[in-house]
């Protein structure tokens, strides 16, 4: 089976994705597949040397018209398409994943004009792809609820196929260390609800002097507006000085923050399937979260949770769990891990191999 996978994402790729590429496809080339990676010329040159190491088959093109004939030159069986887009490439069959959830929540969040005009553009462009595509892979129920009741698909066009994460490479650390650290990971967006935790500091803090809150994850320039929000809502609430915030950081350096840490909260309006949450899970974290979708479905019972917006009910549960005592606080942590382990890379990739079978063997 040959497999192109377009990449339609300009010249900068996400981390999260590239780790999605570089832990699916060598997976599915081990089974009877043979993949082609198709980037934009004006890919960041160190993407494309990344994955070469993982798939040496990479194409770059210059526009669509070019990029038809290189699929239809190269013999290829099957297209997927991981970032939401349709390409017609007449009749062969094309697979859509769907991954990105705020064009549709767009009216939960505070955002600027044009992250609004942006999301709109977006939804217009992933409700095309998924009634035009001839499958759809949604990373949660939560995305395929959505794809179901706002776009009005089919629910049988829809396969829900889950991320995995990196739990084999995770050294853990077992001691509690009591300093009152709250961790939050993630891109800085108003999506992600960072001012919940920012408010529910002024209260923790009356009663854990110590407290401090640690915020890994970077903003640019679309969002750079909220970013300032938040710094002058810590300020007014007297908390900027306890919180840092770390930016982008390595897997090494943000693995050791999910252990040190004393609690994780997922502030979240909106996701689609986090690989932060993935990620907490499987560092063993002891997790607070918005009952929003699709945190619930990924944590299950490994969490607390509140509703988003309520920071007074996030304070009173964060400062539940700095009360814990070790034999609570370490069975959720346990449940966190052995939640975890239900998400892995093999059944992600497996289960995307399993599609393009399927579909292929539909359509002869």
């Amino acid at each position: 089976m040959k497999i192109a996978i377009i990449n339609l994402y300009g010249k900068n790729i996400s981390f999260g994705y590239l780790k999605y590429l570089e832990r699916v496809i060598p997976i599915i080339n081990k089974k009877n597949a043979y993949t082609t990676l198709y980037f934009d010329a004006n890919t960041n040159s160190k993407t494309i040397s990344v994955l070469s190491k993982i798939n040496p088959s990479i194409i770059l093109y210059k526009n669509t018209s070019q990029l038809k004939k290189m699929i239809n030159s190269n013999n290829t069986d099957i297209v997927f398409i991981p970032n939401g887009s349709f390409i017609n490439f007449g009749k062969l069959p094309v697979i859509v994943m769907l991954q990105n959830m705020e064009p549709f929540c767009d009216f939960m969040i505070k955002n600027s004009f044009m992250i609004r005009l942006r999301n709109f553009l977006n939804r217009v462009k992933f409700t095309l792809a998924a009634h035009k595509s001839d499958k759809i892979i949604a990373v949660s129920e939560h995305v395929k609820d959505i794809v179901k009741n706002k776009i009005l698909l089919d629910p049988r066009k829809i396969s829900v196929i889950y991320h995995g994460t990196d739990i084999q490479k995770i050294n853990y650390i077992y001691k509690r260390n009591r300093q009152s650290t709250i961790l939050t990971v993630g891109s800085i967006r108003a999506a992600r609800g960072l001012e919940d935790i920012i408010k529910a500091l002024s209260i923790i803090k009356k009663y854990h002097s110590n407290t401090r809150l640690i915020v890994a994850g970077s903003n640019d320039k679309s969002t750079k507006k909220y970013f300032n929000y938040l710094k002058k809502l810590a300020k007014n609430n007297n908390v900027e000085d306890i919180i840092t915030w770390k930016g982008f950081i390595n897997t090494e350096e943000l693995n050791e923050l999910y252990q040190n840490s004393d609690v994780y909260v997922m502030s979240s309006k909106t996701e689609a399937c986090p690989n932060t949450a993935l990620e907490a899970m499987a560092n063993k974290c002891r997790i607070i979260s918005t009952t929003n979708g699709p945190m619930p479905e990924l944590f299950k019972d490994c969490s607390l949770y509140y509703k988003a917006g309520d920071w007074n009910e996030l304070s009173m549960k964060i400062l539940q769990v700095f009360s814990e005592s070790d034999s609570k606080y370490y069975t959720s942590k346990n449940l966190a891990y052995k939640r975890s382990l239900d998400f892995n890379w093999e059944k992600c990739a497996t289960n995307t191999y399993d599609e393009f079978k399927r579909l292929l063997e539909y359509n002869n």
